[in-house]
């Protein structure tokens, strides 16, 4: 092949190839560098504590204790809720919510209601806390007054003995968050301070001023797992499931596939493969349209006729060997294009069979009658080239008049 035919084939021209190479370098190092700094924790997004979180703040370890001495738990749906036998808010994210979980629950159905105490924040799409701090008083207190509209938290810096009346277990707390009000009668306190309390008006409503009685990092701390189960327990109302909700605002990042597909760093992936593929297509666009109508293909008994006609009149072989092979090829071929019974072994039942199924319609021209000319130029009888191509020839005819010319 010539090298203007080789430069023909080729998609692309060398300067536009170095171009195509180069913007997908470029490409790669765009992408590593974004890769690397998404991992700078310079973008950060609010910590959920939910019962699922892993994280210090979350509520996963409290989930799997009840989980462990078999209290039946449930998902907020609306059947589970109305057979729930105590509804638990976890950290709820605002008043107004506050106010929808009261009005929405049964005064039969015992609600628990744990105050908010950390802000903490997390790198996208991973659930370990990366940072955290106190929130305000003020914030909490604007939360909690939705419930009593006289509660003060505080923060004391140490702790007195402490009073409980129903519950097992004595809290251990660091930077510990209680409550003042007098809407709230309580039911563990320090001193003045309510740890919990239970709104007087409405008994079924109790409030958990600090969480870290229940969560995570604090789960394990002194008494606080006995405490947290003496609680469920002695609220529970019924047999029913017991339902954590994780009532906030601030959302994570959407974990789906499309919309990680478009989001930074990941976008530079879906750009690189767009990129590939229409580079794909440009190649492949010197190849639109049907493909090129080949030259039929010439029946295959005129090959063979003409090599065995070619080696007899050089008189390299043996003319009457030859000849035999020839008969015989012609014979397999036509049981096999004109599907003779699986049965048939060897070409001298095909050639019955031929002579049976399918006659010629000239007479003296079928299998019995060439295979006796074949066989007596093999045993020596009339072997000149001239006689064994005319033979040759015959056994031609008769393969194209059982075929019709196919």
């Amino acid at each position: 092949m010539s090298a203007a035919n080789e430069r023909d084939l080729q998609p692309f021209s060398p300067r536009t190839l170095l171009a195509l190479i180069g913007v997908g370098a470029v490409a790669f190092l765009v992408m590593a560098y974004f890769m690397i700094a998404g991992e700078s924790g310079r973008e950060r997004w609010p910590a959920i504590p939910s019962p699922t979180s892993r994280s210090a703040v979350g509520y996963r370890a409290f989930i799997e204790l009840m989980r462990h001495f078999d209290l039946p738990l449930g998902s907020p749906s609306d059947g589970e809720l109305r057979r729930a036998s105590l509804r638990i808010v976890l950290a709820p994210a605002s008043p107004k919510e506050l106010h929808a979980i009261e009005a929405s629950t049964s005064t039969a159905t015992p609600l628990l209601i744990v105050l908010p105490k950390w802000q903490a924040f997390a790198r996208p799409y991973i659930d370990d806390v990366a940072s955290v701090h106190l929130m305000a008083p003020g914030a909490v207190e604007a939360t909690a007054r939705a419930i009593a509209d006289d509660v003060e938290i505080v923060r004391p810096d140490s702790l007195g003995p402490w009073q409980e009346r129903v519950f097992k277990g004595e809290p251990t707390l660091r930077q510990p968050q209680l409550m003042r009000s007098a809407k709230l009668c309580p039911l563990v306190s320090n001193g003045e301070a309510m740890l919990i309390g239970r709104l007087c008006r409405r008994p079924s409503v109790i409030v958990l001023a600090d969480p870290d009685v229940l969560a995570n990092h604090g789960l394990w701390r002194g008494d606080n797992a006995v405490l947290a189960l003496s609680l469920v327990s002695r609220l529970r109302n019924g047999s029913g499931p017991i339902v954590a909700l994780d009532v906030v605002t601030a959302q994570p990042p959407a974990r789906s596939i499309w919309r990680l597909a478009f989001a930074p760093p990941f976008v530079l992936i879906t750009l690189a493969a767009l990129v590939a593929l229409a580079v794909a297509g440009w190649a492949a666009a010197t190849r639109f349209g049907p493909a090129a109508a080949e030259p039929p293909d010439r029946p295959a008994g005129i090959f063979t006729l003409i090599d065995v006609a070619a080696r007899l009149l050089r008189g390299a072989v043996d003319g009457g060997r030859l000849l035999r092979r020839y008969a015989d090829l012609v014979t397999l071929d036509l049981g096999r294009r004109l599907h003779a019974p699986r049965r048939l072994q060897g070409a001298a039942e095909i050639g019955a069979w031929l002579d049976a199924a399918r006659p010629a319609r000239t007479p003296g021209l079928g299998y019995a009658a060439l295979r006796g000319t074949v066989d007596g130029m093999a045993r020596g009888k009339g072997t000149e080239a001239g006689g064994v191509v005319a033979a040759a020839a015959e056994l031609h005819r008769w393969r194209e008049e059982l075929l019709d010319g196919r």
